[in-house]
């Protein structure tokens, strides 16, 4: 579920077609001190650098659409990831649209969601759309779900069925864009316990200020 999940709101990435106006003022962040073994990963565009003793690469549950999977070492319930996306064709969009678009976009196209943090951000001098969001199977989700073919009544059964289903945790996600020659990657941090924070947007962050052109 949380794979489909990430893929889904991935995808959001690729569709939209709207046009901001007025540009806000990127928030500065704290880049990361790399004083760390890190390796290099790409997707095909751009090169990031990872630490290299917290993660470690799997392979990719969509390669349609997620190039990279990164899971936390000695993770065995995997529930917490970060993966990043192909990088989309040139569009008429912004870093700052997207901070402007997508929580209402996100909201309307998957039920359950609530985007909490949406800002324009810079770590050192690389620009990225800042997201935040929550999403707790519902109702509502559970059957646009299976209306969409999101996952199956099979999948609800093999998590326990209905009320099982119901009641897994809540799913938490930090999402970052980077753009290069107006082509847009996401990034995303997927995780549970609010512990796991930290280390994911630690990750997060040291690959956009070691984001390059391939």
């Amino acid at each position: 579920m949380t794979k489909k999940l990430t893929a889904i709101l991935f995808s959001l990435f690729l569709i939209f077609s709207l046009v901001g106006c007025n540009k806000t003022e990127p928030i500065s962040m704290n880049p990361i001190n790399i004083d760390f073994d890190v390796k290099t990963v790409d997707n095909g565009t751009i090169t990031f650098n990872y630490p290299i003793d917290e993660w470690e690469e799997a392979p990719s549950f969509n390669p349609d659409l997620i190039k990279i999977l990164l899971y936390p070492k000695n993770d065995l319930e995997k529930t917490t990831n970060i993966t990043v996306g192909i990088t989309a064709e040139s569009t008429n969009l912004t870093l700052d649209d997207y901070v402007k678009l997508l929580p209402s976009q996100l909201e309307k196209s998957s039920p359950g969601t609530k985007v909490t943090v949406a800002e324009l951000r810079k770590i050192n001098d690389i620009e990225v759309s800042y997201i935040e969001l929550n999403t707790k199977i519902t109702e509502e989700a559970m059957e646009y779900g299976l209306q969409n073919g999101i996952f199956s009544q099979e999948n609800i059964e093999a998590l326990g069925g209905k009320e099982a289903f119901l009641n897994q945790p809540e799913k938490k996600q930090i999402q970052m864009n980077v753009s290069f020659n107006d082509r847009i990657t996401n990034i995303t941090g997927t995780y549970e316990d609010d512990k796991n924070r930290e280390t994911v947007l630690k990750a997060m962050t040291t690959m956009v200020q070691t984001s390059t052109l391939k």
